[in-house]
């Protein structure tokens, strides 16, 4: 849409103003001559009758829709209705368009009400096609002018309605042969990194958008934030995709005359990552309104060459909906273990975070001392009581997580399913599918139940299926969350994992945020919880325990200095110890409470 210039205020003149209105609805018209026809009849009509066009203020919208309303809402149109409400556009002016159904494509009585508001305030509107002029005098003389234009409204309505049935009914045709017919549906836009070879009548991939965008998705599962990634592509050398090109082989260009990527920034970055384009899917969406804005949503399965299988897909919607899980552009350092939530205190159960003292005197090497970077328990602040814990270096514990994930005995322990509630967790994936099974099948009643029911009946149908539509989103969510856990710890649990802990701990001890990157997205992947204290019996002592995601825990001892692990605790020590000092704690309490 070419923006309106700033209308000033008329001088003091006795010839009304000639203001012109130029509109069409689908940018395919813009290689046309719709804009230079109409503004080529506004200004013969202007001529002819001693006028002139104002040229300060020009009126265009290049792609809106009327039936919409776009028009109004973020148009020019709209900016002009409000410079004749604040009285910059002088009463007696005349708004030339080509037709009325450039003005409105609505409903009847919005489209009169819009046009009896510019009326109203003594503006006369002229329409080129029938050389029409609708004014307060003109009406008031002849009142079935305005009965024409009612008519004219109804007509246009009616007509872009009919067009629109069509569009859908071709559209819908298409989508349910594709698989038989395979023939392009052109409805709707396709994804940057495929184009259309008209001589095969088939999809393929452009290499040069492929590269960085699957570049980017990798950033973003080894646990990457949405700037980050873009900022890693620019480090690893990776070119973004080349400018967007229209139809006619021109450069596209943003209304602010900017080239356009089509992958420049996070914004389009988040849009392509919830894409079933990625897995091969065409997604139409028929009938979109204000009275239904879901509209009508119609799959195409295989219609695009697919970047990944549609369990990465699914993993990748479960990635993007975990807190906390990627790491912010502007930290200096990666936290391996901490910002995920999963890192506790042992003394009172509040998170503990990172605190760093990056300005003072560093190693010869330039890093930080190890004694610079703490961990710390939040809880020293947060509650009324400060927690006793205190911090400690969190050097030494990332060491010793990290050499305990590079042994392979001790990765595998850590997926052993140990009890029965994880054993269970296919189990609760079977019954998460029936359900939502159970949940089709029962819309599939209600809809039809509707086709048969008289009106009185339809709306109460309607609503149930709304209402079993809702709990299938949340099954379907429920589904995408199991199939997440299982994917996860089955990817965390494979044979060769300890090999990829190995290679990353000397990135992890040099502070490169790449490879810290990476083992923090290993370190979520694998444990639910994380929790650590300093042993009372010695303080050059830590105690962390570990539980993985299928629930199993291993308890170990290091020292709080170099990291090297101390001795082993079996669970049921762990447990014991742990049951000792509750009840402990309960027969300190008791006396208390008696006196």
């Amino acid at each position: 849409m070419t923006r309106a210039k700033k209308a000033t205020v008329a001088a003091n003149s006795a010839k009304p103003r000639v203001y012109s209105y130029l509109r069409f609805s689908n940018m395919r018209q813009k290689a046309g001559t719709s804009m230079e026809r109409q503004l080529e009849y506004a200004t013969k009509w202007a001529t002819e009758r001693g006028l002139e066009l104002d040229t300060n203020l020009v009126m265009r919208d290049e792609g809106r829709s009327a039936y919409h309303g776009e028009h109004i809402k973020r148009g020019a149109l709209g900016r002009f209705l409000e410079e004749i409400e604040n009285g910059t556009i002088p009463p007696g002016s005349i708004l030339i368009v080509e037709a009325l159904d450039r003005l409105s494509r609505e409903t009847v009585p919005k489209a009169l009400t819009q046009l009896l508001a510019i009326i109203a305030r003594n503006i006369a509107v002229v329409t080129l096609a029938d050389n029409r002029e609708y004014s307060g005098p003109g009406i008031e003389k002849n009142p079935m002018d305005l009965m024409f234009s009612i008519m004219l409204m109804a007509k246009a309505r009616e007509e872009i309605q009919s067009r629109a049935t069509r569009i859908r009914d071709a559209a819908r045709i298409r989508a349910t042969t594709f698989e038989r017919e395979r023939k392009r549906v052109a409805v709707g836009k396709d994804p940057g990194w495929v184009r259309y070879k008209e001589e095969t009548n088939e999809y393929e991939l452009v290499p040069e958008f492929v590269t960085p965008l699957m570049a980017l998705i990798r950033y973003f599962r080894g646990g990457a934030s949405m700037r980050s990634c873009f900022k890693m592509l620019r480090e690893d050398g990776i070119p973004l995709p080349p400018p967007r090109v229209t139809s006619k082989g021109r450069v596209s260009k943003s209304r602010h005359g900017k080239v356009e990527h089509g992958l420049a920034n996070t914004s389009r970055l988040v849009e392509m990552l919830s894409n079933r384009a990625l897995i091969g899917e065409k997604i139409i969406v028929l009938g979109r309104s204000e009275e239904n804005p879901d509209g009508e949503s119609l799959t195409i399965k295989n219609y695009y060459p697919p970047l990944m299988t549609e369990a990465e897909f699914e993993e990748l919607q479960q990635l993007r909906t975990v807190k906390g899980r990627t790491v912010r552009s502007s930290s200096r350092i990666v936290g391996v273990i901490n910002g995920i939530n999963i890192t506790k205190c042992m003394v009172c159960g509040m998170a503990m975070g990172a605190q760093n003292a990056l300005s003072r005197n560093r190693r010869a090497d330039g890093l930080p001392q190890d004694g610079h970077r703490r961990l710390a328990c939040t809880g020293i602040k947060k509650t009324d009581v400060p927690c006793p814990a205190g911090s400690f270096s969190i050097v030494p514990i990332e060491r010793a997580i990290m050499n305990y994930c590079s042994d392979q005995m001790n990765l595998s322990a850590l997926f052993v399913e140990q009890n029965a509630q994880r054993k269970s967790l296919n189990g609760e994936l079977a019954l998460a599918l029936a359900q939502v099974a159970k949940t089709k099948a029962m819309i599939q009643k209600l809809l039809d139940l509707v086709e048969q029911s008289d009106d009185n009946d339809t709306d109460v149908y309607r609503e149930r299926v709304k209402q079993r539509k809702a709990e299938q989103k949340q099954q379907e969510q429920h589904v995408l969350d199991l199939k997440y856990r299982i994917e996860s710890v089955d990817r965390a649990a494979h044979p060769k994992m300890a090999e990829v802990w190995r290679d990353l701990r000397e990135g992890v001890e040099r502070l490169d945020n790449q490879a810290r990157t990476k083992a923090r997205q290993l370190v979520f992947d694998t444990f639910a919880e994380i929790r650590i204290k300093r042993t009372k019996t010695n303080a050059d002592v830590l105690m962390i325990v570990l539980r993985s995601r299928r629930d199993v825990i291993r308890v170990f001892y290091i020292d709080r200095k170099t990291g090297e692990r101390v001795r082993d605790e079996t669970v049921e020590e762990y447990v014991e110890e742990l049951t000792h000092r509750r009840s402990t704690r309960r027969g300190r309490a008791a006396p208390a409470k008696a006196a």
